[in-house]
């Protein structure tokens, strides 16, 4: 995939190319990323250069497992997958503030989740949180 010239970016249409591992957008900033990095002298793929909270992004995978195994008498999406995606991270987050609401303790760590921040899509849960409470 070529990288933009002189410019490393390009106008997206957030409501066409989404921030999902199937989409456009994700793999497009990961290319960008990567040639910086090169550019650099820093020879590392960007996930690895941005890692993850494992022990966060464990917990999250947890409540998706519950949201799976849940589908079938409260599930909201067409498929048991789509609760997992659209509501595991918001309610990890939504549980974070406790009683006294006095901050949060979500780490943003990670090179997709640096990407779905970019777009401006991972905020989008976040604020619809009092929907999975």
């Amino acid at each position: 995939m070529a990288v933009e010239t002189p410019h490393d970016y390009a106008e997206v249409n957030i409501s066409d190319i989404y921030t999902s591992p199937k989409g456009k957008y994700l793999s497009r900033v990961e290319a960008i990323v990567k040639k910086r990095l090169e550019l650099s002298g820093i020879d590392c793929d960007p996930n690895a250069f941005f890692p993850t909270d494992v022990e966060q992004e464990r917990a999250i995978e947890e409540i998706a497992g519950k949201l799976r195994d849940e589908w079938a008498s409260s599930g909201r999406g067409f498929r048991p997958s789509d609760d997992a995606v659209r509501y595991a991270r918001p309610t990890f987050m939504a549980g974070l503030t406790g009683p006294r609401k006095s901050g949060s303790t979500y780490n943003y760590a990670g090179f997709e989740q640096l990407v779905h921040i970019s777009s401006g899509l991972s905020l989008l849960g976040h604020l619809c949180r009092e929907h999975v409470e």
